[in-house]
């Protein structure tokens, strides 16, 4: 989650905080049974400074090639503090106003299909929990729409 003061904000890359004597918070990583692919100090470490240039979690979690989910786990467990600590930091790192950002990436037609099946698949959900029909489903869509004003 991207916390901002001001929505017209965003993050400082880390390489102007460093140049402006911020550097990325130091923490002591959380301690963890090794696993190749799990979230050693070195990951931890990179997860950090990503997450401070990105202020984005999800953008952080890729970039170490871990999953948000695990990333708030390992927040939570026993001896977190120091990267709890230095998480918190990372998101109130420095602020650059939006207009000197370079424009955000286009979706690809592959993320524009995840986005379609997802919401074919709630609509779906919806519908047979509701126990309606598609034709008292329609019929209740245009009811509603008839009851609305035209916006002029």
């Amino acid at each position: 989650m991207t916390r901002r003061k001001d929505p017209a904000v965003t993050r400082t890359p880390s390489a102007e905080m460093a140049a402006a004597g911020h550097a990325v918070p130091q923490f002591e990583p959380v301690p963890r049974k090794y696993r190749h692919d799990g979230w050693t100090p070195e990951r931890q470490k990179a997860f950090i400074a990503a997450l401070a240039e990105s202020g984005n979690v999800t953008a952080a979690c890729e970039h170490v090639g871990m999953t948000t989910e695990g990333a708030y786990y390992l927040r939570r467990q026993p001896g977190a503090e120091s990267f709890a600590r230095a998480w918190e930091a990372a998101l109130d790192g420095g602020e650059v106003p939006t207009d000197q950002l370079p424009p955000p990436a286009p979706l690809s037609l592959r993320g524009l299909m995840h986005i379609l099946e997802a919401q074919a698949r709630r609509q779906r959900e919806a519908r047979e929990a509701s126990g309606l029909s598609h034709a008292e489903i329609d019929d209740a869509n245009a009811a509603l729409i008839e009851g609305f004003e035209p916006v002029r």
